[in-house]
Order: C-alpha cells, then structure tokens, then sequence
C-alpha cells in the first residue's frame, strides 16, 4: 500500500507541527522529507518575525527526531544538518544539551585558577553530584569580542560535537551555562594527552594509538566536522589507553575574532602543526585560509613526529623560525632509531606525503587508514629491550 500522503502546507506549518510536538517521530521523519524537498528550509526559519512557533521548541523537537535515526542514514545526516544551521541561526542549543546543576569548580588552596589553559580557552576540573569528575573546556572572550556572532557560531559547532560518537572521539557530555557562557564538558581523563601518555610510557603501542588517531579523524571529516587544532596536546588518553580526539570544532568558533592571538594565524591551531597554506595569514599571499580536511592531514603528519619522538615538531626552533622553513618547504627530520617503535620506511613515506607542500597531493583519511590497516605495512613494536634509550636526550 502506497504511504498517505502529507497534506499541502507551507514549510513554517510543518515546522509547527513538529515543534509543538503534534507528530509522531515517523511521521516526524515523512514531514521533514517533504521540507527539506521543498529548498525552502532555512529561508522559512529567517522569514518568521520572532518566530511564533519558538525556535527553542523546535530545535528540541528535532533533537529528539535524530534520538530515533540510524546514525549511518543519509536522512540522519540531513537532519543534522538541519539542526546545526537551526542553532547558528538562533544561537540556540537543545535543551537535552544542558548538564545538570550542581558542578562545582575544583579549586587548589581555594585559589580559582583554571587547570590548564590554552590559546583560546581554559580547562577547568569540576567534581558533579555522584563525585565524578569533569573537565570544562571555556572558550576565553573579551571585551572587544563581538559575542553574539560567538555565540552564535559556538552553538553551531557544539551541536555537532555533541552529536559525535566514536571510540577515538572524546565524547561531548554537555554545557554547563551556569558556570560559563562559552563551553563544553567532557569526562575528565587521567591519563593525560597523548605527549605526556608516551613521555610516561616508553613501551606504549604506537601502532594502535595511530590507528586510533587515525580512525577519529576519519570519523570527523565523514560527519563534515574539520578539527582545525590537531596535534598532541588535543589527543586525550581514556584509562584503556585508546586515544580520544579532544577540541575540534573550537577554531571555527574563534576565526575571525578579537581574541584570536599570534600564535593561532587562521584562527585556530598552532603553527607548529599548521599546513604551509595557513601559514600565509603572516603574509598577504594566501591571507584568509581556514582550515581544511587536507590542513587536518598536515596536521596529523605532525602528530606522526610527536608520537615517534616524545616531542613538540620542530622542537629545537623557534615559532617565527618554523614558520620561514615551513613556507619554504623545510620539514622535521626523519626520527633518530625509532623504526623499533613502529616507525618503519613505509609510514615514513607516508608521513611524507601527508605534509606535502600541495595540499591536493595529501591523502585523504581513508587512504591513510588502508596503508595503516596493513600491518606489512605498519608491524608490531619490537620487544621491549630494542627500546632503551630511544627517548633519551
């Protein structure tokens, strides 16, 4: 039997339905076919003065929808897709977002000072109700700030981020609104991030957290998500020693604003890991590149020399020294006897064509998982004893 067909209404009338939650979620999933069909989505929501329905209800509603969507569908996608462009719009987020009151900073000697703090945020620690423990990602702003486009953009991005799901991927738990106006929360992780987990633990398998930095990310460009700040110190530990991709999304919020500092050329990222073509904003050439899926990929070449070598890319120069070599095509040298870690000529090669100069010549993730996969290619570690003194200085 064919489906009934949904009655003619305008878009703003199937919007409604949804929104005041007068629809079955089937029935919820037929309406927003026929609205997004109809290419009149987004114009419906900015030609509605103050919005009637209420966009708060609706982006609730929709957030429920997807509760009930297979992940992998393509019309799980264009929902959110949707729901992400909803939230840019109006500055909203869903309220299933908010993280329950009760978290409370964890302070030493009653100081109020953040955990750590990066170019663009502070990490706070903060113990919940049940005495878990959380980490709270706060995106610094200032005076200068233009807050609403922040705002708008910062609920644009958290949407998505809290809508990821991966084993690589640290999982977005919430906001915490009554703390800070610009965060997210997450599990805090013992562990540390990736630098400071292989510095601690010279035997690691670097095999398996290349994999898993890997698989994260491939997992983020399939959800049209760019990390933008790749590198060692942005890739958490879990207690199974499974390494989590931590602070994408944040670049995009912080492009173009005030609070952007010298050290984040293209709003976001470090230049020690920024692609040559992000470089350019420190000249008039290439000045306004954001970042790509083929940038993430540079970037991942230098996660490649931390987690062979225990540090920083470039870590006997100077940032306005990196940034000269990096435009003139300069590049880290291969790691002094660490093919007993893993690092054979074949991920070398790789390694090689990941940060090339021509970001259309770089891999994509899927590529590089296929060559990583292959463990011809990429073998286990040796035993333990071919490693002593490999990470000395």
């Amino acid at each position: 039997m064919a489906p009934a067909k949904i009655p003619r209404m305008s878009a703003a009338d199937y919007l409604s339905l949804i929104s005041k939650n007068r629809v079955s979620c089937r029935d919820a999933q037929r309406v927003l076919t026929a609205v997004f069909a109809a290419h009149d989505y987004i114009d419906c929501l900015g030609n509605l003065p103050g919005w009637s329905i209420g966009p708060q209800k609706y982006i609730d509603g929709l957030d429920r929808i997807i509760d009930t969507l297979s992940p992998g569908s393509e019309f799980y996608h264009r929902c959110l897709r949707a729901l992400r462009k909803t939230c840019g719009i109006y500055g909203l987020l869903p309220s299933s977002y908010i993280m329950p009151q009760g978290l409370v900073l964890v302070t030493t000697r009653n100081v109020k000072r953040p955990f750590a703090s990066g170019g663009f945020s502070d990490v706070w620690r903060a113990r919940g109700n049940g005495g878990q423990f959380f980490a709270i990602k706060h995106l610094r702003t200032y005076e200068v700030d233009d807050l609403q486009h922040i705002g708008k953009k910062y609920c644009k991005e958290v949407m998505i981020c809290r809508r990821i799901r991966h084993e690589n991927v640290l999982n977005i738990e919430g906001v915490a609104p009554e703390l800070f106006d610009f965060c997210m929360v997450s599990k805090w992780m013992d562990n540390g991030n990736m630098l400071q987990y292989v510095r601690a633990r010279k035997e690691v398998d670097r095999r398996s957290l290349l994999l898993g930095i890997t698989r994260g990310l491939h997992h983020l460009h399939l959800h049209e998500v760019i990390h933008g700040d790749l590198k060692g110190p942005n890739i958490l530990i879990d207690d199974r020693g499974n390494p989590l991709l931590a602070d994408f999304g944040l670049s995009s919020i912080t492009k173009n604003t005030n609070s952007v500092n010298a050290s984040t050329p293209h709003g976001g990222g470090t230049i020690r890991w920024s692609a040559p073509e992000l470089l350019g904003a420190f000249s008039d050439k290439s000045k306004g590149q954001t970042p790509t899926v083929k940038s993430d990929v540079y970037a991942l070449s230098m996660v490649i020399i931390e987690l062979y070598t225990g540090n920083l890319p470039f870590a006997d120069r100077q940032d306005p020294t990196v940034i000269l070599m990096v435009t003139r095509g300069e590049r880290p040298p291969e790691p002094v006897s660490a093919e007993a870690l893993g690092l054979t000529p074949a991920v070398w090669e790789l390694t090689k064509r990941c940060w090339h100069k021509k970001p259309a010549k770089r891999p994509n993730t899927s590529d590089i998982l296929a060559h990583l996969e292959n463990k011809k290619v990429i073998p286990s570690p040796l035993p333990l004893r071919r490693l002593k003194g490999i990470f000395s200085r």
